[in-house]
């Protein structure tokens, strides 16, 4: 493949604290930095970093125009950040990692963000879908990828009756991500089978339930992939994702998946031939599908085995191959609005 190997791109971002979107701009920035571009993560002032970020970083007080370096191309990815694009300094590119309309107090003025003439690219087919009904925007799809020195099956055995949720604190604007419903759900399980319940979180540090259960904060993907591993189930039961990395990583790891049908997930989870779909925030079907799983071994075992095949081709290079063809499509005008 040949590389355009001096474009000058600009990642203005609100936090790099941990999550699915960070982590693909993350992954993002610092592959475009290893094909030869140059890179610049432009942060706010006291955010705190929680990858490890190859390409180059600044600390401004503010996402202003004004204090953004001179660039080819600026990748705004969320409504706040998508001011600072229009300093004239550069193009600027859309990266839609989730709809901001769906969860933020200032939808009207997210909304407005999706209405100017800029090229987007979203993460999921659902997310792409969305643009065109809710503001007939066109967008090109480049999906997230899975990490497979650490994400994969190993011979280590799973625990016996263990459900693993990866939890976000709904105190601080993740109730869309299910864990009061997840909870809910465990509360009938418990009154009717004996298992052990862990919650993977990376903000939530007290969790109380009416049942025993583990808090797990797992800061590594070498940590995290191992929990996936032990997992006799994991669950993802949000509301709504743009994409919905965590499960693709389960699969990865060859763990059987309930996940809801919450959106992105639809561009790799395939009921009953790679895990288990349920509705969203329908706590009786997410109790029945985890009793389910439990009481069936083989189809565990076809669940496990069908995920390892489909997140097998899910790979960060592909996503930043694509990354790289888009942006130098745009760059060469052939990318019509």
């Amino acid at each position: 493949m040949v590389v355009k190997r001096d474009v000058r791109i600009v990642i203005p971002i609100v936090s790099l604290e941990k999550g699915g979107g960070t982590r693909f701009l993350h992954e993002v920035g610092s592959g475009l930095h290893d094909y030869g571009h140059d890179v610049h993560f432009v942060l706010v002032e006291g955010k705190h970093i929680n990858y490890s970020l190859r390409a180059k970083v600044s600390y401004v007080p503010q996402l202003l125009p004004d204090l953004m370096p001179e660039a080819d191309i600026i990748l705004p990815n969320f409504y706040s950040t998508v001011y600072a694009s229009l300093s004239g300094r550069g193009m600027p590119v859309r990266l839609c990692l989730s709809y901001e309309p769906f969860f933020v107090d200032q939808a009207g003025e997210a909304k407005q963000t999706y209405k100017l003439p800029m090229p987007v690219a979203t993460i999921s087919t659902w997310l792409q879908q969305i643009l065109t009904e809710q503001v007939g925007r066109r967008s090109v799809v480049i999906n997230p990828g899975v990490d497979h020195r650490f994400f994969s099956p190993t011979s280590m055995s799973r625990y016996h009756a263990t459900i693993v949720c990866l939890g976000r604190n709904p105190e601080a604007g993740y109730a869309f991500k299910g864990l009061p419903q997840f909870l809910e759900a465990m509360s009938l399980i418990k009154t009717r089978k004996s298992v052990q319940v862990i919650v993977i979180s990376p903000d939530i540090w007290t969790l109380r339930t009416p049942f025993p259960a583990v808090l797990a904060n797992a800061p590594t993907d070498f940590e995290l992939a191992n929990l996936y591993r032990q997992a006799t189930v994991f669950v993802f039961p949000s509301m709504f994702e743009g994409f919905g990395l965590p499960p693709l990583e389960a699969m990865a790891c060859g763990t059987p998946v309930i996940t809801t049908r919450c959106g992105g997930v639809s561009d790799f989870a395939r009921h009953e031939e790679n895990c288990l779909m349920v509705t969203p925030g329908d706590v009786n079907g997410l109790a029945e599908a985890i009793l389910r799983l439990l009481g069936d071994p083989p189809l565990r075992r076809r669940l496990s085995e069908a995920a390892v095949d489909t997140a097998r081709p899910w790979t960060w290079t592909r996503t930043v191959d694509q990354m790289d063809h888009f942006l130098r499509r745009v760059l060469a005008g052939q990318y019509a609005l």
